[in-house]
């Protein structure tokens, strides 16, 4: 696989007792599973820090030290400071359920719910100057080779879509006039905030992995089956698969329904990394 994907994860003494070593990760798909309060969700908050270089999102952590080495990079954090060695651009997606992106992008407009308002910029860029569904579905309209191969790539996304929503009879579709994007559910216009919790999440997923354009990029998902059907959460990770074949997943999950479909293999114990070093 191409792309500076993640190859070892070390943490040196995790609220004050812990030591982790994670040198098997998988170019593909990695599911970080454990009891409650094993720190599942500590690992993508620490993958997300040094990712975007921030030290704030450890200083509610209690730990000593952080190395990870990726294909071309590696990045520490000791002593409050995070240092970077090699290619300091590493493009990454992170989606999780206790920390949508949109808090730190804009507050919330009256009776506005977060998962409302993540759709939002990531549909239509909204107030938040972000790269759009609506920016990349107009480079389809291009008539060039890349607008012709960006064209097939939504279309299929749509009947991706389709396929994921033929239970409740909903059908995707972007109205002409206003670009506004909705579904169609036997001729009753449904707008996207009276979708479920569960359907946002799923789309929001969806959405943001198609904007990759199938670049090599490294996908963090945090408990990504809350508000989900079951059988959405069988399915999720094939339906990342398919869009982005070359992303390096990492997802935190309790439920057996996300790898309950083939992946059992990809399966992280968190007391399996447990070192004594």
């Amino acid at each position: 696989m191409d792309g500076n994907i993640i190859q070892k994860l070390e943490i040196h003494n995790l609220w004050s007792k812990y030591n982790f070593i994670w040198d098997k990760i998988n170019e593909d798909v990695n599911i970080l599973v454990g009891v409650n309060g094993c720190g599942k969700s500590t690992f993508i908050h620490i993958i997300k820090a040094l990712l975007t270089n921030n030290t704030v999102l450890f200083e509610d952590m209690d730990l000593e030290s952080v190395t990870m080495t990726l294909k071309e990079t590696t990045i520490s954090y000791k002593d409050k400071k995070i240092t970077i060695s090699g290619n300091p651009e590493i493009p990454y997606l992170s989606v999780s359920t206790w920390d949508l992106p949109v808090l730190h992008q804009r507050v919330l407009r009256v009776n506005e719910r977060p998962l409302d308002a993540e759709l939002d910029l990531t549909v239509y860029s909204g107030d938040g100057g972000r790269f759009s569904f609506t920016d990349y579905r107009l480079k389809s309209l291009s008539g060039t080779p890349e607008g012709i191969k960006i064209a097939k790539r939504i279309h299929n996304f749509y009947a991706l879509v389709d396929r994921l929503f033929e239970n409740t009879g909903k059908v995707i579709e972007v109205d002409t006039n206003s670009g506004i994007v909705q579904f169609n559910d036997n001729g009753r216009i449904v707008p996207l905030s009276f979708l479920s919790s569960g359907e946002k999440q799923m789309l929001i997923i969806l959405f943001k992995i198609l904007l990759m354009d199938e670049k090599a990029q490294i996908i963090l998902l945090d408990e990504p089956e809350v508000s989900m059907h079951i059988e959405w959460q069988y399915i999720l990770i094939d339906q990342i698969r398919a869009l982005n074949p070359k992303s390096q997943l990492i997802i935190s999950s309790h439920s057996p329904s996300i790898f309950g479909k083939g992946w059992g293999d990809k399966l992280i114990y968190l007391d399996d990394l447990l070192s004594d070093e």
